[in-house]
């Protein structure tokens, strides 16, 4: 009997937690969003922020339609940052813009920093824990795996792995234009984004 009631306990206290902790993450991301959003240099429709994500200078970040953004995501944005439309980014991402600059008047390094954009291209998915350092440009439809550290740039659709970005294959090209062609994005856990939704775009500053 004793068995069973912990068991009991054990069922109602998972169930809360499924049932509750995705409002208080999306209550962390609604802040985290509310926040930005009106300083950010370009926001587009559908943006989600899935907990709680640091950007240091929303003035410098440009953010496309349907981009969702893990938890515990720190973006160093002075150098620029652009994410295109439908990208995906999962949990404790960093993203860096801008390093020290340790050739200058002190060691290790001086005050002064060199910045560099990051250039995140549409239709990209990047896995948990991935680093992404200043000067990166990530192409279209490419994929980064979990733990993988962005230290050059990636080709549209490439598929790289961690720690550093290893080539592993090219995605399917006829299976990507077609989808993409067709509008056919994925939302929340890949859910089909409706027509309604896509119609809602916003169009980007210099016509992306």
């Amino acid at each position: 009997m004793k068995k069973v009631l912990q068991n009991i306990v054990i069922s109602i206290f998972s169930n809360f937690y499924t049932l509750f902790g995705s409002y208080i993450k999306k209550g962390k991301g609604a802040a985290s969003l509310k926040k930005v959003k009106n300083k950010l240099s370009f926001i587009g429709s559908g943006v989600r922020f899935n907990g709680t994500v640091t950007i240091t200078a929303p003035g410098s970040t440009a953010i496309g339609n349907n981009v969702h953004i893990g938890d515990n995501a720190f973006l160093r944005t002075e150098g620029g940052l652009e994410i295109g439309d439908n990208t995906h980014i999962s949990r404790n991402i960093t993203i860096y813009t801008q390093n020290h600059q340790y050739q200058g008047a002190v060691l290790p390094f001086d005050k002064d920093s060199i910045k560099k954009p990051v250039v995140i291209g549409k239709n990209v998915w990047i896995g948990m824990n991935v680093s992404i350092l200043p000067g990166v440009t990530i192409g279209d439809g490419a994929i980064i795996g979990l733990g993988t550290v962005v230290i050059k740039d990636i080709e549209p659709l490439s598929i790289v792995g961690h720690p550093t970005p290893n080539f592993i294959k090219s995605r399917d090209g006829d299976h990507y234009n077609r989808l993409e062609n067709d509008k056919a994005y994925g939302a929340v856990g890949g859910k089909k984004l409706s027509k309604e939704a896509i119609a809602n775009y916003k169009a980007w500053p210099n016509g992306k």
